[in-house]
């Protein structure tokens, strides 16, 4: 058996890997993805800060309501964004993937519940 052979017959699934196709990008798609993830949970996190602030410095109960509701929304879109990003950087033992679900649960409430809150103030500031 020749050299060219037994690097054929080797191993079938480098040989996948290595075709041309777009399997090559997967690792840096998923990167990208951990990166965009990463920048999402700061942009998350400084405006609930920022919002935080702002409705504690205002004396009108229903732009404090408003704002307390945008940064619930914030907060929550940071929560499922850790999930997401846990996802991706932790392997999928039992315990992972329980704490996932309950931040994504508990992200995803948070966002409905800033959701319904922001819908009653504006209703409420609108005057109907």
């Amino acid at each position: 058996m020749d050299k060219s052979q037994s690097q054929d017959t080797e191993c079938p699934a480098e040989a996948m890997l290595t075709d041309g196709s777009s399997t090559k990008e997967l690792p840096f798609m998923i990167m990208f993805i951990k990166y965009l993830l990463f920048a999402l949970l700061v942009i998350f996190m400084v405006c609930a800060a920022a919002y935080s602030i702002s409705s504690r410095r205002t004396a009108d109960p229903l732009i404090q309501g408003t704002r307390r509701s945008i940064m619930n929304m914030l907060l929550g879109g940071m929560l499922v964004t850790l999930s997401l990003m846990s996802m991706f950087i932790f392997r999928g033992s039992t315990l992972n993937v329980v704490i996932e679900a309950a931040f994504l649960l508990l992200g995803l409430f948070n966002i409905f519940s800033g959701l319904r809150s922001f819908s009653y103030y504006s209703r409420m500031r609108s005057g109907s």
